[in-house]
């Protein structure tokens, strides 16, 4: 029953998966996730950081609501290279692949 419980879940597109961590991370890519922790202002996109240390940027999002300090995320999680320098003439972006949520939605706790 259990297992039958799960996939109609997961068919229908249930709750996204909480993500604590990079393990976590790493395995929901390509899906609808939500992360909690402290909210971060950052030159690429407003990140979040949990409590694991994950750093998560929240594409489409411009800054926090003002006042955030703890908050929730929603979107698709991804893990990109694209904001990594191509060339030495390049000198902003990141220093490697980076968790992003595509549309990201937020809540402040």
């Amino acid at each position: 029953m259990r297992l039958v419980l799960a996939l109609a879940l997961v068919s229908c597109g249930g709750a996204p998966t909480v993500v604590v961590d990079e393990a976590g991370a790493t395995l929901a890519i390509g899906t609808q996730v939500e992360v909690r922790g402290t909210a971060q202002a950052t030159k690429l996109a407003p990140s979040v950081v949990t409590e694991r240390g994950l750093v998560v940027y929240c594409l489409g999002l411009s800054d926090w609501p003002a006042g955030a300090r703890s908050v929730v995320v929603r979107g698709k999680l991804d893990h990109t290279d694209e904001f990594t320098p191509k060339g030495p003439e390049i000198a902003a972006g990141t220093s490697g692949p980076v968790y992003v949520l595509r549309d990201c939605a937020v809540q402040t706790r």
